[in-house]
């Protein structure tokens, strides 16, 4: 049972209500701006409230971050569920029910938000100006961080900053380069030397938002819109902050990657992404879950889980991704002589192991495998074989390699036995592990870019933020010292550092890679067990591309088409805005461009 959740004082409240309308205009019922909020217990619960919206951002009842990646390269989802196919085969309309649920939680929570803003000045001479400027910028900071993924989908943006009205309900588009532009001004130094370095185990820990993970937000925020001299200093000063308020990388065991499973199987990543990981260092920030509370856990533990344990194996990776992984002396699979492509799982980085699910994998003691030809299984706590529902009868078709699975492999990152022990997989609805947002690795990745990129950037301080993260994992040392050569290192070291957490999206797009890797072929093992023979070739990106006359044994590629990828220049740059949007709002003229 999780104690002391930020949500719990939300069992009886009825304050801030979720409206429907354009822009999420407050009901009527709502207080009365004149006395809300009349204390800080009242201002507390808003804030309270706001920070409870973010558990609403999901889609297949999985949190919102662990769902994106997989319209991408490196992920992927049943073949057969619309919503996500349209998204990856520039076939989304406006209508599209993903799209439509991100752009309807940014402004439920941005509504909430610019309440309790616009109230603030209420508890002037009943509260302390030190905590009313500290709620202000944490206020603030979600805000932004709401927008800036919001203006990274669907571009111009009608740029609410007050209570909505019913008079208001017509607004107009707003450049996204202003809209960032006062987000960043928004968080300014003024407004988070208001916050606390972090806050306390008794104030919730990473559930809200202290200076250093305010400075992370911003160094992100300016990375993603090419702002690298920003983006340099705002992690710069959250990695700074960090070793001041005890912040620090998790030790991750690596024991059983990169080899059989047979001896034991890979637990290491729970100590982050698992229920254990939760009150890890390592985290800045997290959205926190309790499955006391009906309306505050997930299904993601029963969509992520393989059929064998009684999951939906909804989610996983891509033969692209699994072949992106080096092997251990630091080269890819085409250049390292530690590969043997009929054993493609040893000496490989452990970060395989520790966050996908591949054949031979043991999984809560059961082991994995995808093929049609492994009909029985080995059950390792009772030492006995026991049919394979992965890949045989009916639950094999939508299994990890099924006709209408995903891709053939699944993810292991955010799976703990933890959820099997508590029946959260077989009910499908008990998961209330937390899910992080931003946590201190990716603040060295992001000093990293920003120095690579940046003018006069510091390419050996990038180049050591890189060895930092490798090192954590027993990986060798990046040695390259030039600009094109840390930037590939950084690339890649970005795409499985972090994996699964929402990131691919926005840096396909950064990187001007999107409309080269979301097109085309994506790949999936071979049906009937045989090892992938295709030998990638590795651009300056870190990724791989197949072709017919490249195999380890000559002949034809054995590999299987999942999906075929369409990326149209000019309009899947952005998603659309919601037709529900465009009919209501009449100052929105058009949509984005293609939709």
């Amino acid at each position: 049972m999780k104690r002391n959740n930020i949500y719990t004082a939300l069992l009886s409240l009825s304050l801030l209500g979720l409206g429907a309308c354009s822009l999420d205009l407050e009901p009527l019922t709502s207080p009365s701006s004149s006395s809300y909020p009349s204390s800080m217990e009242e201002a507390n619960f808003g804030l309270n409230a706001v920070y409870s919206s973010l558990t609403a951002y999901s889609a297949s009842t999985t949190t919102w971050w662990k769902v994106t990646d997989n319209i991408t390269d490196i992920g992927a989802t049943r073949v057969n569920t619309a919503m996500y196919t349209e998204l990856i085969t520039s076939g989304a309309s406006a209508e599209n029910a993903v799209a439509n649920k991100l752009y309807n939680c940014v402004y439920k929570t941005v509504a909430r938000i610019n309440q309790l803003l616009d109230a603030l000045d209420n508890l002037r001479g009943t509260a302390s100006d030190t905590d009313i400027e500290s709620i202000r910028a944490e206020l603030l900071c979600i805000r932004a961080f709401c927008y800036d993924q919001a203006c990274q989908h669907y571009g111009d943006l009608p740029y609410v900053v007050h209570t909505a009205g019913i008079n208001d309900s017509q607004t107009p588009r707003t450049p996204r380069e202003t809209i960032v532009e006062n987000l960043l001004s928004d968080l300014s130094d003024e407004c988070l030397a208001n916050l606390p370095l972090r806050h306390k185990a008794e104030s919730y820990g990473s559930a809200r938002i202290g200076r250093v993970a305010a400075y992370a937000l911003r160094a992100r925020i300016a990375l993603n819109w090419k702002k690298y001299d920003l983006a340099a200093s705002s992690a710069k000063q959250a990695l700074n902050l960090a070793k001041e308020a005890g912040f620090e990388l998790e030790s991750i065991n690596t024991q059983y990657c990169g080899e059989s499973h047979e001896a034991g199987e890979p637990t290491g990543q729970t100590a982050l992404f698992g229920y254990d990981g939760e009150a890890s260092n390592e985290w800045l920030w997290s959205v926190q879950y309790d499955a006391v509370i009906s309306s505050n856990k997930t299904k993601e533990a029963y969509y992520m889980a393989p059929r064998t344990l009684g999951g939906c194996a909804y989610f996983g990776p891509t033969q692209t991704f699994v072949d992106m992984f080096q092997c251990k002396d630091g080269k890819s699979i085409t250049e390292s002589s530690l590969y043997d492509w009929q054993n493609p799982w040893q000496n490989r980085d452990p970060r395989l192991d520790l966050f996908c699910l591949r054949p031979g994998s043991r999984i809560f003691n059961l082991e994995f495998q995808t093929s049609t030809t492994s009909k029985k299984i080995h059950d390792y706590s009772t030492g006995k074989d026991v049919t394979n529902m992965e890949s045989q009868g009916t639950k094999g078709v939508y299994g990890a390699n099924g006709t209408k699975g995903p891709a053939g492999y699944l993810w292991r990152k955010y799976l703990d036995i933890a959820e099997l022990e508590r029946a959260a997989i077989s009910n499908h609805e008990t998961s209330d592990l937390n899910c992080g947002l931003m946590r201190l690795a990716e603040v060295y990745l992001i000093e990293a870019e920003a120095n690579i990129e940046m003018a006069d950037g510091n390419l050996e301080l990038a180049r050591t933020d890189i060895n930092i993260i490798r090192n954590r994992v027993g990986m060798p040392d990046v040695v390259v010292t030039s600009q094109s050569g840390l930037r590939k290192a950084l690339r890649y070291e970005r795409t499985v550092e972090l994996c699964n957490e929402g990131f691919r999206w926005f840096d396909l797009r950064r990187w001007g890679m999107a409309s080269t890797v979301m097109t085309g072929k994506i790949y999936a093992p071979n049906q009937k067990g045989l090892m992938s023979n295709a030998k990638p070739s590795f651009d300056d990106n870190w990724h791989p591309a197949y072709s017919e006359g490249s195999s380890w044994d000559g002949k034809a590629l054995n590999l299987r088409v999942y999906n075929t990828m369409k990326y149209i220049k000019g309009k899947d740059e952005l998603w659309p805005l919601p037709q529900s949007e465009i009919d209501t709002n009449s100052a929105i003229i058009e949509n984005n461009p293609g939709y």
